[in-house]
């Protein structure tokens, strides 16, 4: 794999802005990275100050490159309003939470293409959330749809009472306060059949194993209450069905 492409992307730099910042243009950038032109010692020096790491990082890399890369932490550039990133501390940092050093997983895309991706899944998720408020009844007078309404607002309300909580929880804790709300509605789509044992497995594959962030076991406990508690509603339901059938049965058989 090309080394430069691999590092520009994980440290959220264009190809026009990295073009200015070498005084180059961007289709030489692309050159370099698609093995078209091999990048001059000059230009490697560059590149290996402005991000860095060492010049032969930038050529071909290996899967054992790649997760040396991935292992270093990132440091925010103080020379760039934009989100930027290099493996080097530029002097002095600044007293500010975003320029601390961080890590993240291997991905494919740059921090701006996964944002541009969030923001559709968020505009997605908001028209469900929208459509799902209908779900709550089948109105045909407006005393039901307002029921219906009611109900829609009565659920989603709850979870952001929930959610406004988070900022106030211990710092390192955040996380775990949403993964209780996450996991709660992975237990119920469990127990209503509208979520895989495969699925739920992928919703983990990154913390199989780890005591803090496993919740699978507890996810089926859990899924078997919910389970549990809507087969005995259901059971009630019928009773009463049976009851009411019954009730019009005779009222029917004096008639």
């Amino acid at each position: 794999m090309n080394g430069l492409k691999f590092i520009r992307t994980r440290c959220n730099i264009s190809l026009s802005e990295l073009a200015s910042v070498l005084s180059v243009s961007r289709q030489q950038i692309s050159t370099w990275e698609n093995g078209v032109k091999p990048i001059s010692q000059n230009r490697l020096s560059q590149l290996s100050k402005y991000f860095g790491v060492d010049e032969k990082y930038f050529l071909n890399i290996s899967e054992e490159d790649k997760e040396y890369i991935v292992s270093k932490a990132l440091y925010r550039r103080q020379d760039n309003e934009k989100e930027v990133y290099c493996f080097i501390k530029q002097g002095e940092m600044k007293d500010d939470f975003k320029y601390r050093s961080f890590s993240y997983p291997n991905f494919e895309e740059s921090l701006d293409e996964q944002m541009i991706h969030a923001k559709k899944k968020k505009k997605e998720t908001m028209e469900g959330i929208l459509e799902a408020m209908g779900y709550f009844g089948k109105p045909d007078k407006i005393v039901e749809d307002v029921s219906a309404i009611d109900r829609g607002c009565k659920v989603y309300d709850a979870l952001t009472k929930y959610l406004r909580q988070m900022p106030n929880e211990k710092p390192g804790t955040t996380i775990l306060y949403y993964n209780m709300a996450r996991n709660v509605f992975f237990s119920l789509l469990i127990a209503n059949g509208l979520m895989s044992k495969e699925e739920l497995q992928k919703e983990f594959e990154h913390n199989i194993g780890s005591k803090l962030y496993d919740d699978i076991e507890w996810i089926y406990e859990q899924a078997d209450i919910f389970k549990n508690r809507y087969d005995y509603k259901l059971r009630l339901v019928e009773e009463e069905n049976i009851k009411f059938r019954e009730k019009m049965k005779k009222l029917h058989d004096k008639e």
